[in-house]
Formats: structure tokens, C-alpha cells, sequence
């Protein structure tokens, strides 16, 4: 099957309960542009309430404090893993980014060096902390939708 033939896929990932909101809103709005439209990725329950194919449940990848952090480190290299392999297997012709910045960042780094195109949506708060990291977005994420209209210059 060529490219042009095969059923055009999108791989959303959020890290949240607010991402995955955002990211259902996202999926109904493609889904009536496309209803052939294939989506999987990492969702929670809003998602998994459409077309949406969820290979990780974002209540095993969020963890608020250190304690929790620490305790959740296993699951989320299993499920980083499991995205990389994802993307390499089923090559979605995007990849679309909510939030989790730490996760995500990296996730798009391995996206890039496979060609996918890569979609933030919902920036990471770049000017709230972590300034520096605008330069890893700049050099692994190809389009960024911002939520603050002041977002843009950054």
C-alpha cells in the first residue's frame, strides 16, 4: 500500500486530566474534517469516549508530587517505550503534543529524527519557567498553537 493509500493517522499524547479535554476537543474537531481519520496515543477518559484508540491511560502516566513521581518512574518509560515503538511501526503522519513537556519533549525528539511532523497544542508555560527549553521546542517541534495571544513572540 503506498503512502497515498494508507488511512492518514494522527498520534495525540497528553499527560493530564485538562489535556485530555483539550485533546477531545481537538480529536471531535478532526473527526469532522475526517471521519476516516485513525487516532491513537495516550488519552484519558475524554478521549476514550470517541475514535480514539488509547494505548496508555493518562492515569498511569500523571503523578503530582516527588513520592509519586518516583513511584510512577517505571510506568512512564514503559509507556514512553511503547510510544516510540508506536511511532516507528505505525508512522502517523502527525504528532500532536498536550502539555507534559518533560514526556512530550522527548517523545518529539524521536518523532523528528522518524520524519513525523510534530504539533504542539496547547504550549508548555515556556514563559512561566524553564525559558531554556524553547530552544529544544524550536529544534524538535515544527508548528506550536498557544493559548495567550503574548505566547506568539515567544
Amino acid at each position: 500500500m503506498s503512502v497515498a493509500q494508507r488511512r492518514k493517522q494522527v498520534m495525540l499524547v497528553v499527560g493530564e486530566a485538562s489535556g485530555d479535554i483539550h485533546g477531545a476537543h481537538l480529536v471531535e474537531a478532526l473527526l469532522q474534517r475526517d471521519p476516516d481519520l485513525s487516532l491513537f496515543g495516550v488519552g484519558g477518559e475524554q478521549l476514550q469516549k470517541l475514535r480514539f484508540d488509547a494505548l496508555v491511560s493518562v492515569s498511569r502516566l500523571a503523578a503530582m508530587g516527588l513520592v509519586e513521581l518516583a513511584g510512577n518512574i517505571k510506568n512512564l518509560w514503559n509507556a514512553y517505550q511503547l510510544l516510540r515503538r508506536a511511532l516507528r511501526e505505525r508512522k502517523p503522519n502527525l504528532l500532536v503534543l498536550i502539555d507534559f513537556p518533560d514526556f512530550n519533549l522527548r517523545l518529539a525528539r524521536s518523532a523528528k529524527r522518524l520524519g513525523i511532523p510534530v504539533l504542539y497544542y496547547v504550549s508548555p508555560q515556556i514563559w512561566a519557567w524553564r525559558k531554556g527549553r524553547v530552544r529544544q521546542i524550536a529544534r524538535w517541534v515544527d508548528r506550536m498553537a498557544v493559548v495567550f495571544p503574548f505566547e506568539t513572540r515567544f
